[in-house]
């Protein structure tokens, strides 16, 4: 089956081209390949067109909104036009046998579908140990629970392929925390999901680097650095979970609209309210730690934005 590939790219000129080539080299190459680029004041956009003159598959590159990874993801994903859509950082390298394996899992239907895999968590020049499912203990399990979604992502958008009918669901909103774990709870409750256990890619850790294993950020922290700063990433998934359930909720299942739409309803109402969707609903995420904390920040939590649609296709 035809897919294509987006890059997100911004200042990614060390690293771009072995990307692009780790991508153009699979046994299944791609139709097509869209580098939409955030505003780049380095060589990334002048090495994406230099490699594109001189490959057979057309590699595109788009002027992004200049507004963050979220906005430019979603715009890149306005121009596809393959059945199936692959996600790639900037300064991953895919596996060989990244597109075999993720084809396999590859149908024709008309529901929402995301596939996503394990990665390798890689430090250059040294060989990768852990994946990132074991170093920040990723559930793909919790993929088939959105409840537990909701508080703990278990999707990386770079292992990810979305199909068509998954973009056309898509909407931004300005309390999304990230594309990824919005993509996954559209999967979750509109649609299906596919894990492969395999790695598929090396996950380029280094410090230029927008995003990264959550275990490497938190143990270069100090202690109240990083517990102030589960604090505040609790906070913004709440807020995201209460965005999702407000943008989708004419589409949820009534278990899934009672949480979804029951948060939101909480967060926008008084602190017994509050207390009411905690003793119905008890969210959990993976330790009570970290079960407390959500707890604290449900309860310290205010109303939310309103959203914002995705744009249509320009194509």
């Amino acid at each position: 089956m035809n897919y294509d590939v987006v890059i997100c790219t911004f200042n990614g000129e060390h690293h771009v081209v072995e990307q692009l080539d780790s991508i153009l080299n699979q046994a299944i190459p791609p139709t097509r390949i869209i580098v939409s680029d955030d505003g780049s004041d380095d060589a990334t956009c002048a090495l994406v067109t230099q490699r594109a003159e001189t490959c057979a598959t057309p590699i595109s590159l788009l002027q992004g909104p200049r507004q963050g990874v979220n906005r430019n993801l979603l715009f890149a994903l306005s121009h596809t036009q393959s059945p199936y859509v692959f996600i790639a950082d900037q300064d991953d390298i895919w596996l060989d046998n990244k597109s075999t394996l993720f084809s396999q899992q590859m149908t024709d239907e008309a529901t929402p579908h995301l596939i996503f895999s394990d990665a390798w968590v890689w430090q250059p020049p040294a060989t990768p140990q852990q994946t990132l499912w074991q170093m920040d203990q990723l559930d793909p399990g919790n993929i088939d629970a959105p409840q537990r979604l909701a508080f703990h992502n278990c999707v990386q958008g770079a292992s990810a392929a979305i199909n068509r009918a998954l973009i056309n669901k898509l909407s931004h909103h300005p309390d999304m925390v990230m594309y990824d774990w919005w993509i996954a709870l559209l999967a979750a409750t509109q649609g299906r999901a596919s894990a492969i256990s395999t790695p598929t890619l090396y996950y380029r850790q280094h410090r230029a680097a927008q995003l990264g294993s959550q275990a490497l950020r938190h143990s270069q922290q100090g202690y109240w650095q990083s517990r102030w700063g589960k604090i505040q990433a609790s906070q913004a998934i709440i807020k995201q979970a209460a965005a999702f359930g407000d943008v989708y909720q004419a589409q949820l299942t009534p278990q899934d609209h009672a949480f979804f739409c029951g948060l939101a309803a909480a967060l926008q109402g008084s602190y017994w309210q509050k207390i009411k969707f905690l003793a119905s609903q008890r969210p959990y995420r993976k330790s009570l730690l970290r079960s407390a904390t959500l707890w604290l920040a449900i309860l310290s939590t205010g109303p939310t934005s309103q959203d914002t649609r995705f744009p249509p296709s320009r194509e």
